[in-house]
């Protein structure tokens, strides 16, 4: 999946709205009434934020370079991980961009689950 549609599904989950684009392709999103540049994917605090508004839990394993999100499955209540990889195995993702991914894509997990049920 593109970066683009990760982040459109994942701002689905939150309840953002995409208004456009920014100069480099992006989506930008409508966020208590506002239009914003949101990007988790770049961004530590976007990230954080929306992990924590979806309820994430996190799992680090820094020394053996992956991350894993829980996220609980809104419909089975079954907690599903999303894993990335990070250092020599990832094309050199660090362990906070992985972190950042698994995150998005949790989240575009969720917003994809919601778009089917519509």
């Amino acid at each position: 999946m593109e970066d683009r549609e990760l982040l459109e599904l994942a701002a689905k989950a939150v309840g953002y709205q995409p208004c456009g684009s920014d100069c480099e392709g992006y989506p930008i999103f409508v966020v208590d009434s506002m239009p914003i540049g949101w990007n988790p994917l770049t961004d530590d605090g976007d990230a954080l934020r929306l992990a924590v508004k979806l309820g994430m839990s996190l799992r680090l394993a820094q020394f053996e370079e992956w991350t894993q999100v829980f996220v609980d499955d809104l419909y089975s209540r079954a907690a599903k991980p999303v894993t990335e990889h990070a250092g020599r195995t990832s094309k050199g993702q660090t362990i906070e961009q992985a972190t950042r991914r698994a995150i998005v894509r949790a989240a575009a997990e969720i917003g994809k689950a919601m778009q089917e049920k519509h």
